[in-house]
């Protein structure tokens, strides 16, 4: 590996670790939404379980906000991280020279 790749490469791995630093406390917060909203999920079903009288509204309340409340998170997430990654893929072509997303290195 050539000295100027080495250092493009450790520029993009500090600028990554830099981001993942920026943005660890929205991480956080939607992770831990995500696990609230499994843990109201859990107990719905449990309700809809041990409950005789069938589903009611207050029940389809909490089934469908959980699961809301589930995507909404997983999905920032994943949002986060494929905006991330792609920055970090246009710094690393920026450092190594290539000009669009079709040049193959070689």
């Amino acid at each position: 590996m050539s000295p100027d790749l080495k250092s493009a490469l450790d520029t993009v791995l500090t600028a990554l670790d830099r981001l993942l630093l920026m943005f660890k406390a929205e991480r956080l917060i939607h992770m831990i939404l995500a696990v609230a909203g499994f843990l109201m999920l859990v107990y719905a079903a449990i309700q809809l379980m041990t409950q005789p009288k069938g589903l009611d509204m207050t029940q389809m309340g909490l089934l469908f906000g959980s699961s809301g409340l589930i995507t909404l998170s997983g999905a920032r997430v994943t949002f986060f991280f494929t905006k991330s990654f792609g920055l970090i893929e246009e710094v690393t072509r920026a450092l190594v020279g290539l000009k669009d997303k079709e040049d193959k290195p070689g």
